[in-house]
C-alpha cells in the first residue's frame, strides 16, 4: 500500500494561508518518510481562533519560507500519487487555493478522505473526527500538529486496509463506499460518499 498523507494548518479563515504542512510517505504499508514545514503565509494575518487550534504564532513563521519554496521540496511526492487527508475537502482546498495564489500548476493525483472512510467503516462511533477515530483505534497523537495529524490520518487508512485484508486503496474505497477525488490540470473532483 503506497500513498502520501498530508495535513495543513492555516493562519486565518482563508484557505490560501497555510502556516504548516505535515507530509507522511507510506510505501508497502510502512511509514518511510516524515516531513514537517512551517510556512510563512503571504498575508501575515493570524486569527486568534486559528492560533488557539494549532498554537502557531506569527513570530514562529517570520523566518520560514513561503509556500513556493516548500512546494519545490515536496511536489515530487504528489505526482501520480494517492494523497490521503482527514477532511480532505479542507486540505485539498488549501493546496488548490494556495497554488492559485502563487500561480503554481499542480501535478495530477487522486485523493481520498479518511474522515469519509471512517464514517462509513466505523459505524458505531459518535463522529468521524481524527481524534475520535484514533482514540477508538488506540492510537495516541498530538492533535492539530500537522505532522502528527498526517500520521494519525495514515493510521486510519492502514487500519481499515488491515481489517479488510486489502493493500489496494481503490478496493478499500469501494468496500467502504467512498469515491476517490482527483486533481489535474483540468480541475478537480471531490472525494465523496457513494450513493
Amino acid at each position: 500500500m503506497n500513498f502520501i498523507a498530508i495535513d495543513f494548518e492555516t493562519a486565518n479563515e482563508k484557505r490560501n494561508s497555510p502556516c504548516s504542512i505535515g507530509l507522511v510517505v507510506v510505501r508497502g504499508g510502512e511509514v518511510v518518510e516524515k516531513l514537517h514545514y512551517l510556512i510563512r503565509p503571504q498575508e501575515m494575518r493570524f486569527m486568534p481562533i486559528n492560533i488557539g487550534i494549532h498554537g502557531i504564532r506569527p513570530a514562529m513563521v517570520g523566518d520560514a519560507p513561503e509556500f513556493p519554496e516548500v512546494w519545490d521540496k515536496i511536489k515530487h511526492y504528489f505526482q501520480g500519487s494517492i494523497v490521503v487527508a482527514h477532511n480532505a475537502a479542507f486540505d485539498i482546498s488549501v493546496l488548490r487555493k494556495t497554488a492559485e495564489l502563487y500561480d503554481i500548476e499542480l501535478p495530477s493525483f487522486r485523493y481520498i478522505c479518511t474522515m469519509k472512510l471512517a464514517k462509513n467503516f466505523y459505524l458505531g462511533l459518535e463522529n468521524a473526527k481524527l481524534n475520535t477515530v484514533n482514540d477508538f483505534l488506540g492510537y495516541k497523537f498530538i492533535h492539530h500538529d500537522a505532522l502528527f495529524d498526517a500520521l494519525a490520518c495514515s493510521n486510519i487508512l492502514l487500519k481499515i486496509s488491515e481489517e479488510l485484508k486489502s493493500n489496494d486503496i481503490q478496493e478499500v474505497a469501494d468496500t467502504a463506499g467512498v469515491m476517490l477525488g482527483y486533481v489535474d490540470s483540468n480541475g478537480y473532483s471531490s472525494c465523496s460518499l457513494k450513493g
